[in-house]
């Protein structure tokens, strides 16, 4: 699975049709990566993973803050309560295993 198909599975599933783009802007240096303009609730949502010829097809979710100075960490797990989150939703996709930091 390519990481625009994988984006494109989030988008409908998890992100309410909100579209994944902006790969040719190479947000990061060597990994492919696409994201989710405009923020939500000022969060950036990233979904990047290795070029298409890698045998490793490990792609990585990021939602964070945009700003991470004007958050103020508190001792609720939200990357456990995102990840069940996500598991459940994307459950009948047999080819997407969620893997756990």
């Amino acid at each position: 699975m390519s990481l625009e198909e994988l984006g494109e599975i989030l988008s409908r599933e998890i992100f309410a049709g909100l579209k994944f783009g902006g790969k040719e802007e190479s947000i990061h240096e060597e990994i492919p990566a696409i994201f989710i303009e405009p923020t939500i609730l000022g969060l950036q949502i990233i979904l990047d993973g290795y070029n298409e010829d890698d045998q490793d097809k490990t792609y990585y979710l990021s939602v964070r803050p945009l700003r991470m100075s004007d958050v103020k960490w508190g001792k609720f797990p939200v990357s456990d309560l995102l990840t069940s989150l996500i598991r459940h939703l994307l459950y009948e996709y047999k080819q997407i295993e969620i893997l756990e930091e």
